[in-house]
C-alpha cells in the first residue's frame, strides 16, 4: 500500500546521471505542473506576487524584508510537543494534499513545492519516513542536495527549536540563492575571519553581522561532512546537555567547493513576538531570517521594523558573545 501510494506522488525521478534532466530543470517542470494542477499553490504564488519588499542597509549588510500574509500559519506555527502530537504531520505522504506531487531524491526524500512559498521557486525536501528533525545523520544529503541543485540555489535546515514547523519530520529546503543576502554580504565585504583549518576544510567566523555565524568551506565532501562533525560536537560540548544544539543552516555549492553557513542560536522567538498590541512585532526567525530575508505575514510590522528593531532581534535570538567566543576557542584547537 505504501508503494502505491508514493507511486501517485511521485511526478518524476532525479537519477543522478549527466543525461538525464539536471534537478532545477525537473523542479522547474514540477513548478510548472503543480501550479496547473493545484489550485491551493497557484493562488499562494498569486498572492507571493502581490508582496511588498523593504531593504535596508547598514556597514555592508543589506535585510530584505517582505510583506507575505501567505507566511501568517508558519510564522504563528505552534511547535511544543503537545500541539504536534494533536496534529497530522502534513510532510507524510498519506497527508498531502490530493493534488500534489513531487520528485523522487535519492531514494529516500520527495520534493515538493512548498505550498506557502516566499520565493519565486521554493521547494521543501521532505523525507519519505516520518524521522525526527535531526541535521548529525542527515547532513550528507543537506551537501548533495546542494550540489545537485547547482550554484543557482541554496539549500537550508532549520533545527526542531528554532525555525522547523515540522520539528517532527526531517526535511530541507530549497530556495534561489541569490534570496537570503548573508552569503554576498560576508564574502564581498570581507566580513570573514579564517578560525582553523583541518585536513583541507577552512573554517570561519563572520564579523561585525550582529549574529554568531560559523562558515564552513571546502572542496571534499567527505572532508566537509568530517569538519562539519567536529563542529557540531564543539558546539554540544560548550552548550552542555544539548543532544542538538540551536542551529540554523544554509549550504551552497558553486564551482567546485560547498560553503556552509551555520547560524548559532540561544532563543527561538525574541520577546517582541510575545508583546501586546502595538508593541508586539510578529517574528519568528529562522534560517531565511538570520540569512537576512526578513518575513513578516503582518503590514504594521512590514512598516515600522527598523535596524534598530532587527538587530536587537538578532542579538537576543543569537548565540551571546561570551559563549561564543568560547566557541571559537574550542574550534580553534584551544
Amino acid at each position: 500500500m505504501k508503494d502505491v501510494l508514493l507511486k501517485s506522488k511521485v511526478f518524476a525521478t532525479f537519477k543522478c546521471t549527466e543525461r538525464d534532466p539536471s534537478l532545477p530543470t525537473l523542479c522547474q517542470e514540477l513548478l510548472n505542473a503543480q501550479k496547473t494542477s493545484w489550485k491551493q499553490l497557484q493562488d499562494n504564488y498569486a498572492s507571493l506576487e502581490r508582496s511588498d519588499y523593504r531593504t535596508l542597509t547598514r556597514n555592508g549588510f543589506s535585510f530584505r524584508i517582505q510583506f507575505n500574509p501567505g507566511r501568517m500559519i508558519n510564522t504563528a506555527a505552534k511547535i511544543d510537543p503537545k500541539s504536534i502530537a494533536k496534529r497530522k504531520c502534513f510532510l507524510c505522504l498519506e497527508n498531502l494534499p490530493a493534488p500534489q506531487q513531487g520528485i523522487l531524491y535519492r531514494e529516500e526524500y520527495l520534493i515538493l513545492c512548498n505550498p506557502s512559498p516566499i520565493f519565486p521557486r521554493h521547494f521543501t525536501i521532505a523525507h519519505l519516513k516520518h524521522l525526527p528533525q535531526a541535521i548529525e545523520n542527515s547532513f550528507p544529503f543537506l551537501l548533495w542536495a546542494a550540489k545537485d541543485f547547482g550554484p543557482d540555489f541554496m539549500i537550508f535546515y532549520n533545527g526542531p527549536k528554532c525555525g522547523a514547523s515540522a520539528p517532527d519530520h526531517l526535511h530541507f529546503q530549497a530556495a534561489p540563492a541569490r534570496s537570503m543576502p548573508i552569503k554576498r554580504d560576508v564574502t564581498i565585504h570581507k566580513h570573514m575571519q579564517i578560525i582553523n583549518e583541518i585536513g583541507g576544510v577552512s573554517l570561519y567566523r563572520a564579523i561585525n553581522t550582529g549574529r554568531s555565524i560559523i562558515i564552513v568551506a571546502g572542496k571534499e565532501i567527505t572532508d566537509v561532512q568530517e569538519t562539519f562533525s567536529y563542529v557540531l560536537k564543539a558546539i554540544q560540548h560548550v552548550l552542555a546537555g544539548q543532544s542538538e544544539p540551536m542551529i540554523n543552516i544554509i549550504s551552497s555549492y558553486k564551482g567546485d567547493h560547498w560553503m556552509v553557513t551555520i547560524f548559532l542560536r540561544r532563543k527561538f522567538r525574541p520577546s517582541v513576538y510575545f508583546l501586546d498590541g502595538e508593541e508586539q512585532i510578529l517574528i519568528s526567525p529562522g534560517a531565511v531570517e538570520m540569512g537576512g530575508f526578513i518575513v513578516t505575514p503582518r503590514k504594521n510590522d512590514f512598516e515600522k521594523l527598523d535596524m534598530e528593531s532587527i538587530e536587537s532581534i538578532f542579538r537576543e535570538v543569537s548565540l551571546e558573545d561570551e559563549t561564543f567566543e568560547r566557541l571559537l576557542v574550542e574550534i580553534a584547537g584551544g
